[in-house]
């Protein structure tokens, strides 16, 4: 039981995280309009064309100053498909999953209002 205690105090924590403030009524704030975000989209497989579930897809802006990234990583789907909302920019993907051996990171363009795709 005392094992539990860290693990649901964290929860309860981040439970209360979210990326829209509330105002001063306690309501959530509207959403920010869709079109000035877009999308990065695509499938994660092994060497052997195999998809890759569970794996982490991690971005690092590539622009001067570095668009803030509203999550730290996606995970793949059990398919091996992914789908991320991102503010327009140059962004640097590279995925991670446990000890395999790392793939060559990709480099994407995210332009408001489209997809891009980039696969591994």
């Amino acid at each position: 039981m005392r094992a539990l205690l860290p693990a649901a105090v964290l929860l309860l924590a981040l439970a209360g995280c979210g990326d829209r403030p509330a105002d001063a009524g306690g309501a959530a704030a509207p959403p920010p309009a869709t079109a000035a975000r877009g999308e990065v989209a695509g499938v994660v497989r092994t060497a052997d064309g195999r998809p890759l579930g569970g794996a982490l897809v991690v971005p690092r802006s590539l622009d001067t100053p570095a668009e803030p990234i509203p999550e730290l990583a996606v995970v793949t789907d059990r398919a091996g498909g992914y789908r991320w909302t991102l503010p327009p920019g140059r962004y640097e993907l590279s995925v991670r999953l446990g000890e395999r051996r790392p793939v060559p990171a990709r480099t994407v363009t995210v332009e408001a209002g489209r997809t891009a795709t980039v696969d591994w």
